[in-house]
């Protein structure tokens, strides 16, 4: 039925796998990591009134349930990451317009939200000149990786095969955070999934804080 397995799942990275795939069909692999470029004329900073450097992206939706924390973790994480970093710098809380609501709740009066207010270009802006992006598993966290911007993933225990070497390469910039309760074949897909929402808040806002 076939010639050669390429797909394992959870062994190799979803690059690695499709990398296989192309050198099992006798193809050269002309593009070994993902990478983005995106242009440096810094209009989302003046936009939004931010300098470089002195703000931390934040982003906590992925549009599911499944992948995402849970609102008072959110919260906590707001908090935590205001005590940790210097009052001069910024905490943006983005999203779309839909998430709006829930990150203003997230923000209380320790962040400041954008939700809704970023296009995909400025998005990239931000992360190309924050300190850090702090991000669930979703398309912000990647977009920051593929830049090779500082990135801080809030994953499922399920989501680490995306985060390491074989993806990104050796000059990405991240760290994944988890709880790696299950193995992964067993990871329950549960709403806001324990091993997601009981990262170790306080290791992630001391990295962030040494920045």
């Amino acid at each position: 039925m076939y010639d050669h397995v390429v797909a394992e799942p959870h062994i190799h990275s979803p690059a690695e796998d499709e990398r296989r795939a192309l050198r099992a069909a006798g193809l050269t692999v002309p593009v070994p990591y993902p990478v983005l470029t995106v242009p440096t004329e810094q209009g989302a900073l003046k936009k939004f009134g931010v300098t470089a450097g002195q703000y931390v992206a934040v982003h906590f939706f992925s549009g599911s349930v499944k992948r995402a924390l849970h609102p008072d973790r959110r919260r906590a994480l707001v908090l935590a990451l205001r005590a940790a970093l210097p009052a001069d710098v910024q905490i943006l809380l983005t999203g779309a317009r839909g998430d709006r609501q829930e990150a203003e709740t997230a923000a209380g009066t320790e962040a400041r939200v954008i939700a809704g207010e970023a296009s995909l270009g400025e998005m990239a802006d931000l992360i190309t000149h924050a300190r850090a992006t702090v991000s669930v598993d979703t398309g912000v966290a990647h977009i920051a990786a593929q830049l090779h911007k500082r990135v801080l993933v809030i994953t499922t225990c399920m989501g680490l095969w995306w985060w390491n070497e074989e993806q990104y390469g050796p000059n990405a910039s991240y760290k994944a955070f988890t709880a790696p309760l299950h193995p992964i074949p067993e990871h329950p897909m549960d709403d806001y999934p324990a091993c997601l929402n009981t990262f170790d808040i306080n290791a992630m806002t001391s990295l962030v804080a040494k920045l």
